[in-house]
């Protein structure tokens, strides 16, 4: 079966910007939900505010921005009678994309700064300084 990205690269593709949007923000709340307890069902913005909150200060700007993106894109798609151009859609998906390449969906920055202490210590290790 097609993943949700897939699903809505193709809604996108056959002219369903509004579809495709929804279907990548399910994508990207899907792979961010392991990391927040939420304990009941969240609206849209209460998932953004939760992640912000759990993730306090090692949340990563860039993975906010994208976040933001995409549950704007989907409040307007799921909710709002203006329409979602295929531009917009393109971005959200986009965003939505970045958002599930990582286990934590790139939310915090210690992913990074692991990736780059271990970078560290194998150039320390090769130099024998």
């Amino acid at each position: 079966a097609p993943s949700l990205l897939e699903q809505a690269e193709s809604q996108l593709q056959a002219g369903n910007p509004e579809a495709a949007v929804r279907l990548g923000y399910g994508a990207a709340r899907k792979q961010l939900a392991s990391t927040i307890d939420a304990g009941r069902a969240l609206t849209h913005w209460e998932f953004y505010h939760r992640l912000n909150e759990s993730a306090g200060d090692d949340v990563d700007p860039e993975a906010d921005d994208r976040l933001r993106v995409v549950t704007e894109a989907y409040e307007r798609a799921a909710f709002s009678p203006a329409t979602v151009s295929s531009d917009e859609a393109d971005l959200a998906l986009e965003r939505a994309q970045r958002l599930c390449t990582r286990s934590d969906g790139g939310w915090t920055d210690r992913e990074q700064e692991r990736d780059g202490q271990r970078e560290t210590d194998r150039e320390r290790d090769a130099g024998g300084d």
